[in-house]
Formats: C-alpha cells, sequence, structure tokens
C-alpha cells in the first residue's frame, strides 16, 4: 500500500510491477494511473493497495513514464508491504462470545479494589538500594545487627532458605553476626505513598518470612502514620523457630492496617525489626542470652503494600509472557493457553487502555475495567492495535460480550469505529485480547459523545470505576493554576473540573478568560458537552455554544482527515476542511472549525465591501503544517454575477493570528459557482487563525 499524487497537464503514467522468484519473470503494470489524477496541488494524496502475489519471494518497482512535457509532478509516499501470517495448523475460530471464562465479579463496594503502592523483593545490589534500609536505633553502640541479602544458604548448618521466594534475593539476619548484645536490627522503608484522598487509609501488608535456628529471637512489622523514625506502632511479631527442617517453603503472612488511624502528609513507613533476646539479665543493662548463634536465620522476601480503594481511575492488565503461550496461534493462543486467566505473569491495575505499559518483549494480555458514561447517549469508539486485537463489551449486569473490533494484522492509528448506545450511571465491562509478536505494539482506544462531538483520546483513567457511583471529578489542583484575576464566563465555580473553567482541557495560564473565538479544540468540546447537553439553559456562557456551529475532530497524522460534520454553513451548503496524511507536524491533533461574529475580529481593512461567507476561527491558532490544508468556504453571490465580476473582487482573507488587526489575502484560492446565489471558495492554506470570504474593492 502507498499513497500517491499526480497533478500537471503533461503527466504520463505511475505503475507498480512485481518480480516473482518462481517464474524469474516481471509482472509489468499490477497497478497503473495514465494522465493526471489530481485536480490542484494541494488535493489529498490518494491511496493504492496492490494485491502481491504468493511466492517464494517477491521484488516491487515503481515505474514512472514521463509525458509530453514539463508540466507534472508525480509522487509516491507512505509505502508498507504488509503481511498476515497464516500459523500451520490454525485452531479453530472461537464462538461468540470468546471461549474465555469472564472475568472476576466487580469487587463489592465496601471492600473496593487492591491497589498495589509499593512492592519489595530485594533484587537490587544492596539493602540501600532496596525501598529499604538499615537503620541504627542506638548511635551509642559503636555496631547493631544489620540486614543483609542472600542468595541459597551456603552455611554450614544450613538454615538459610534454599531459594529466595520470588527473584533471586532475599534480606535476611543471622545469628552469626558479630556481639551486638540485643540492639535490635532494624529494616526500614522509605516513605509509601498512599493512594486515597481521604485522611485514613486502608491497606494490607503481606510478605515471606522464613524462620529456622534453634536460638531464634523475636521478628517485628511495625508502622508509622507519622513520620520516619517517629511513633512506630506494632502490626505483626512472631518470635522463635517456625519452619520445621531448614529449606522448607516460605511462610505467607498477611496483616491489614488500622483504618481508622489518621494518614498525616499522605504517606505511611514500614520496618522489620529482629531483636535476639528472648530471655534477658536485667543487671546492669541489657544483654542477650539466647539468639546469638550460627544456626539462626530470620530472612523476609516479596513485601507487598496494598491499598484497598473504590476502584476509580483504572484498568486491569495480566500479561502472559511467551514462555506461557504458544504464539504461532496469536490471540487463540491466549484464549486456549492453560496458564489463561489464572496464571498471568503480570497481574495489576494500571491507567488506561494503551498500548504495552511497561511490558517488553513477546506477550499477550487481556486488558479490561468497568467503563462509566459520564452523559446518556450514542457514543462512537474506535481502536487500534499492533499486533492483533479482540475488542468486546457488556453491561456488568450481563453475562453477554457484544463484540466491538477484531484486528487481524496491525494498524497504527485509531482504524476501526462503531456507534453504540450507552447510559450514565451504569457499569460497563470492557475487556481487550492484545497480541503482541514483535516490531512496533500498541492498544488504544477512544469514545466521542456524536450528540456533542466531545472525543477523549485515550479513553481517560476517570472514566472507569467501579461501581460507577463512585465516579467523582478529580481534585481541582490536577487543573494547571489560573492566571491572576482569571474570569470565568460560566457561572459554575472554576474550582470544579466538571465546569470549563476548571477543567484541565481548558486550562489557560495566558488569557485572563475563555475566549470563544480562540479556545482550543479540546476545550471547545469540553464546553459543548457542558452546554449542549449539561448545563441549564440559564447558563449566559453557553449562549454562543448554542446558537452557533462548531466542529472537532481527532486527526492523525499517517491517514489524515476531513472534518465536515457540524460545521458552520450557509444557506444549507458546509464549510469542510481537509488535511492530507502527512501535514500534521505531531502524530495527532485535534481540529477545530467554529463560527465566530464581526464583532469579535480586530482584523479590519479599508478595501473590504462585506462578508460574503462565515467568519471561521481555525484551532489550534498558530498551528503549522507540512502540506497545505484545504478549507472550502462557502459564500453568496449577488444575482446575475458571473465568475467574470467576480474573479478580483471575492477573495479569501486569513488574519495572521487571532488578535491581529488586518487580514492577508490568501493567494492559493479556487472560485466554483454553485447555483444563481452560492458559491465555493476552496483555499489551500500552511497555518491556522480566523479565515473568511469577502468582496473586496476593485
Amino acid at each position: 500500500r502507498f499513497y500517491y499524487h499526480m497533478y500537471g497537464s503533461d503527466i504520463g503514467s505511475l505503475s507498480v510491477d512485481v518480480f516473482k522468484s518462481s517464474t524469474g519473470a516481471w509482472m509489468n503494470g499490477e497497478w497503473s494511473r495514465v494522465g493526471q489524477q489530481h485536480t490542484s496541488i494541494g488535493s489529498p494524496w490518494s491511496l493504492a493497495v496492490v494485491t502481491l502475489p504468493k511466492d517464494t519471494g517477491v521484488m516491487v518497482r515503481f515505474r514512472g513514464v514521463i509525458g509530453t512535457g514539463y508540466n507534472g509532478d508525480v509522487a509516491i509516499d507512505s509505502v508498507s508491504i504488509l503481511s498476515e501470517l497464516t500459523p500451520p495448523s490454525p485452531p479453530p475460530p472461537p464462538p461468540h462470545p470468546p471461549p474465555s471464562p469472564p472475568l472476576p465479579p466487580p469487587p463489592a463496594p465496601s471492600t473496593g479494589v487492591s491497589i498495589e503502592l509499593a512492592r519489595e523483593s530485594f533484587e537490587s545490589s544492596s539493602v540501600s538500594t532496596s525501598l529499604f534500609m538499615n537503620k541504627k536505633l542506638n548511635a551509642a553502640k559503636n555496631s547493631s545487627g544489620s540486614w543483609e541479602l542472600g542468595l541459597k544458604d551456603t552455611s554450614p548448618s544450613t538454615t538459610g532458605p534454599s531459594i529466595a521466594y520470588l527473584g533471586d534475593k532475599y534480606a535476611y539476619f543471622s545469628g552469626s553476626t558479630s556481639d551486638w548484645e540485643g540492639e535490635p536490627a532494624v529494616l526500614e522503608s522509605k516513605p509509601i505513598a498512599v493512594s486515597s484522598s481521604a485522611s485514613t487509609v486502608d491497606a494490607d501488608v503481606s510478605f515471606r518470612t522464613y524462620m529456622y535456628g534453634g536460638n531464634l529471637g523475636t521478628l517485628r512489622l511495625e508502622v508509622s502514620y507519622v513520620a520516619a523514625d517517629a511513633d512506630f506502632e506494632l502490626l505483626w511479631s512472631s518470635s522463635g523457630q517456625v519452619q520445621s527442617g531448614p529449606s522448607l517453603d516460605w511462610t505467607q503472612q498477611t496483616v491489614a492496617l488500622d483504618t481508622t488511624r489518621s494518614v498525616q502528609s499522605g504517606a505511611l513507613w514500614l520496618r522489620f525489626v529482629y531483636v535476639s533476646c528472648a530471655q534477658v539479665a536485667t543487671v546492669g543493662r541489657v544483654r542477650c542470652v539466647l539468639g546469638k548463634s550460627n544456626d539462626t536465620r530470620a530472612a523476609i522476601d516479596d513485601v507487598v503494600v496494598s491499598e484497598r480503594v473504590v476502584m476509580r481511575g483504572g484498568v486491569r492488565q495480566q500479561v502472559f509472557t511467551a514462555s506461557n503461550l504458544t504464539f504461532d496461534s496469536g490471540i487463540y493462543g491466549l484464549l486456549n493457553s492453560e496458564k489463561f486467566p489464572k496464571s498471568p505473569d503480570i497481574d495489576r491495575y494500571v491507567g488506561v487502555f494503551e498500548h504495552a505499559i511497561g511490558v517488553s518483549g513477546r506477550y499477550a494480555q487481556r486488558v479490561s475495567g468497568y467503563l462509566c458514561p459520564p452523559i446518556t447517549g450514542a457514543y462512537q469508539l474506535c481502536m487500534g492495535s499492533d499486533d492483533q486485537s479482540r475488542w468486546h463489551i457488556r453491561k456488568a449486569t450481563s453475562p453477554k460480550w457484544e463484540l466491538l473490533f477484531e484486528e487481524k494484522s496491525y494498524t497504527w492509528y485509531y482504524k476501526y469505529c462503531k456507534a453504540i448506545n450507552l447510559e450514565a450511571g451504569e457499569s460497563y465491562e470492557l475487556q481487550a485480547f492484545h497480541h503482541q509478536g514483535g516490531g512496533g505494539e500498541r492498544l488504544m482506544i477512544q469514545w466521542t459523545l456524536l450528540a456533542g462531538g466531545f472525543t477523549e483520546t485515550p479513553i481517560p483513567a476517570i472514566r472507569f470505576a467501579w461501581p460507577c457511583s463512585a465516579v467523582a471529578p478529580p481534585p481541582a489542583a490536577l487543573a494547571p493554576p489560573k492566571p491572576a484575576g482569571f474570569t470565568c464566563p460560566f457561572t459554575c465555580q472554576s474550582s470544579d473540573r466538571t465546569c470549563p473553567c476548571g477543567s484541565s482541557a481548558c486550562s489557560d495560564t495566558v488569557k485572563s478568560t475563555l475566549e470563544y473565538k480562540s479556545v482550543s479544540p479540546r476545550c471547545m468540546a469540553f464546553i459543548k458537552v457542558y452546554c449542549k447537553v449539561l448545563a441549564g439553559a440559564g447558563e449566559v456562557g453557553c449562549e454562543k455554544y448554542r446558537s452557533r456551529k462548531q466542529a472537532i475532530k481527532e486527526i492523525y497524522k499517517a491517514v489524515g482527515g476531513t472534518i465536515e460534520d457540524d460545521t458552520p454553513e450557509q444557506q444549507g451548503y458546509k464549510s469542510k476542511l481537509r488535511v492530507p496524511p502527512g501535514a500534521l507536524k505531531t502524530s495527532n491533533e485535534a481540529i477545530g472549525m467554529s463560527e465566530v461574529d464581526a464583532s469579535e475580529v480586530m482584523a479590519r481593512t479599508p478595501r473590504k465591501r462585506g462578508y460574503r461567507s462565515k467568519i471561521i476561527a481555525l484551532t489550534p491558532h498558530g498551528a503549522t503544517f507540512n502540506a497545505p490544508v484545504e478549507v472550502q468556504l462557502p459564500f453568496n453571490i449577488t444575482p446575475g454575477e458571473g465568475m467574470l465580476e467576480m474573479v478580483g473582487r471575492i477573495q479569501v482573507l486569513k488574519a495572521p493570528s487571532a488578535d491581529a488587526t488586518d487580514w492577508e489575502v490568501v493567494s492559493n484560492v479556487t472560485l466554483t459557482q454553485l447555483t444563481p446565489t452560492m458559491g465555493m471558495a476552496t483555499a489551500y492554506i500552511s497555518s491556522f487563525s480566523v479565515i473568511t470570504v469577502a468582496e473586496m474593492d476593485a
């Protein structure tokens, strides 16, 4: 597949030839075009797809033939050769819905979902570079017991674990340490931030322990809700030997934190303390009489701190690596695997449906979450993936899955779209099965509220929750601060992110208000939903958004796009904007077209008789492009006025910026008469601001 452009009166031809290794010959003209194919230099590129023959090997060549003169250029771009590999023994296609057991039932709102805050398996080079560090509680002592990192125990007494529980290393304290006279051996954590915005935290600490030896003392786990080295409280303790013999399995420990305790600074601290004094002498000073011996060892591994929260802002990712799957079968290799769904290599909650999310190499995954529509209505869901994927959705209360999309090869943009009705307040279970076999990787989904044109790319974390009643706007602090003296044109509070002035999509650190003519496309989309769906009729700031046309669309560099729905119009003829492939300077951009009033435009010129079309703001203002963007503007024609009379008098004007005081004449323009009273001006521009069609003095 490739894109081509052929413009000029003297163009000859463009052909694609294919060489087959099996025959040793070229097959000429497998695809060809003769003569001019595009109407102007700014016309959108055309896509060509050529099916290659099945063969042991093929070569492709592009062949251009010069025409009768020099007026004409032929160009090609973005050439790609795609192949869909067929597994040697393909498994039977799965029934619909897929042959996978349903996701676990959603957790009860009272218990919430467990989200991992911190994990340490002591795989670093030393204790000090892990989540924990050795602490000396008595500075007067020259030495105290220290925790160390260990591998397989090779001591003569063989009291330690033969292997780590997770990974290659574990943390341990050995009774063979020099005479530290009962000083506690302390392993204290760095601050562990909690994700809850509440003053208290509902969390668990799980860890593995190994305690074997005849002279073991006491191992304690303590917590501080205040600060490091301050107000530690006992959570758990164990004294003496636990394992019945050397090198046996580790013991699982799980401890719940006190849910009534207040978290002072959004974090908590943990520490493991080993004390060898099972019996003490109290004459003069504390001395250990037990616990210091070569045949004792206390060890810990796989320390996990998990917070139980109402699931807000996250989706579940279950990853199965290549060693767990038969990769020749793609998605079906995952669905038919004995490991699926109970034994993933990674099982965690992450932010959004967004490609690999930190996983490298060959893998397959299921990503799932409970989607909460903010507004009842028809939504357009669009997806893309690299490599294969299957997407399903269902109401959380329904056993029936609906197949949304299936990508059998790969794509690098939002290739598939489907409209679906969703209800506010309902939870919808969304899941994607994704196979990554090599090369680029991607998994993504966006949605658009069709009634308001509101698009979110990708679907943000705050839209995933269980139950949907738990969805609340993030704190206003998440939006960038407004400048001093900022004025909100809406009656809602600027501190509320459901209000346009409090939304991060409408943050503006330069201007003192949100000006209709210059708001960004994503802010415009946000305000459209607020004004046309959510806000009451008395909201004065919404008047322009209800009475005028605005169109917003996400455009992707690789494929370009056209904006033609809900655009400003004249006598039933709509304005239109086309962005050719490769024109964007970024991989994707939200583009907007909105109708503005003449009183809002500062540009003036003494040669202007009057506007013939609507004045349109193209946003984001100041955006520039790699190739000309086509804008079509319908305009009025005076009865009896012909094309000859219009030439030189009807011009397309563009302001250099939203606040410019002068218009500039767009030179690359074509005028077409549609009816006796309507014409269409097609202009090609390389930057955005305000544009219109006007009648000028001769």
